[in-house]
């Protein structure tokens, strides 16, 4: 989904010191018991922002590359 949404490593990097970042957005993902929407949502390729049922959708939003600095 990261790359769905052209979520920027160096924003991962940045936010993990505040929230956990990167490692606790994947045992999040490994957790999810909605896996199966979610592969629904990156087999119809997408979006600009990760989709509102994802437990993961405001750290990723935020890591966005197109995102502000």
């Amino acid at each position: 989904m990261a790359i769905s949404i052209r979520a920027s490593r160096r924003r991962f990097a940045v936010r993990e010191q505040f929230e956990g970042g990167f490692p606790t957005a994947c045992r999040r993902c490994l957790a999810c018991p909605i896996a199966t929407d979610c592969q629904r949502w990156l087999e119809g390729g997408g979006a600009d922002a990760a989709p509102s049922f994802c437990p993961n959708a405001a750290f990723l939003n935020r890591v966005r590359t197109s995102a502000g600095p």
